[in-house]
This record gives C-alpha cells, sequence and structure tokens, in this order.
C-alpha cells in the first residue's frame, strides 16, 4: 500500500505544470517570496495522506524554522475541499536550493491552530520520512531532505 502511494506521489512530476491551477480550483493558497531572484530555484511537490477531516497546513522549512516553528515563505493551507479520498496535493515553487523538510498538521476542529495535550500534539501532524520517536517530535535531522534539483515524490501521512 505505502509503494502504491509513493508511486502515485512520482506521478505528480508528470502533472507538475497543472499542480498549481488545481491547486487554486481546490480552494488552496500558497505564499512565496516574490523579492528573491528565481535563478536556481527549484519545484517542490507531493501528496499529503489523511484519514481525519479538516485545513491542513503544510509548510516546507529550513532547519532554523522548524527548530523555532516560525513562519516561512513556503506554506499552504488546503481547505477540506482540497483532500479527495483522503489524499491532498501541495507544491511549492521557486524554492532555493538547500537542506529543508516538509511539515504539516491537520486542523481537525477548525480552531485555526494545532492543539496539544500532556501527550503531544492531539491533531494529525506529519513530516517529509516518517518519524514518529517516542515523547518528542522528530529532530530536523531525521526528517530532512537537500534540495538541489526538482523534488516531486514527497509523501507526508498524517496521524496522531
Amino acid at each position: 500500500m505505502r509503494s502504491e502511494r509513493i508511486t502515485n506521489a512520482r506521478l505528480i512530476g508528470f502533472i507538475t505544470s497543472i499542480t498549481v491551477v488545481l491547486s487554486l480550483a481546490l480552494g488552496c493558497s500558497a505564499a512565496v517570496d516574490d523579492a528573491v531572484d528565481p535563478g536556481g530555484r527549484y519545484l517542490v511537490a507531493g501528496e499529503i495522506m489523511t484519514s481525519e477531516t479538516g485545513s491542513i497546513l503544510c509548510r516546507l522549512v529550513n532547519r532554523a524554522q522548524y527548530d523555532a516553528e516560525s513562519t516561512t515563505p513556503f506554506e499552504v493551507i488546503i481547505s477540506p475541499s482540497g483532500v479527495v479520498a483522503g489524499v491532498a496535493v501541495f507544491s511549492f515553487e521557486h524554492v532555493p536550493g538547500g537542506t529543508y523538510t516538509v511539515d504539516c498538521y491537520q486542523d481537525t476542529n477548525g480552531n485555526g491552530r494545532l492543539d496539544s495535550g500532556a501527550m503531544g500534539p492531539t491533531e494529525p501532524t506529519g513530516t517529509y520520512r516518517y518519524a514518529r520517536p517516542i515523547m518528542r517530535r522528530p529532530s530536523f535531522d531525521e526528517v530532512a531532505f537537500g534540495l538541489s534539483s526538482d523534488r516531486t515524490d514527497i509523501v507526508v501521512e498524517l496521524e496522531i
């Protein structure tokens, strides 16, 4: 089943030019830093798997943004209507080369934030490279990838 999802994610490379149009049609919005020189920029795209309902916040972050849980110019909010058969598609364009991870959560109660309890998040979360350490968030090194060309094979599984 997991290999089928990865194969589906690779198909996104084939439809990269359509991804942005579909994202807009499905109620997605992305913020991109237009002030930076677009030379040497890449595409990062993939799928988010979920079994829950609610908006999904998907962020492409570097180490400093991940560790500080700070803002990033590469962020997309996918509305519930953008999740079809448990799959949401995302893409970020004009991303400079570097080391990143994709960090997501699903706002199942609609309050606009990730809710947490004594044992950690109470709403589905996920990162690139499936990592579920006990009683802590995955470290950046556990979930990071290098970006020196387009990446259209990203798969994030959201779980509580």
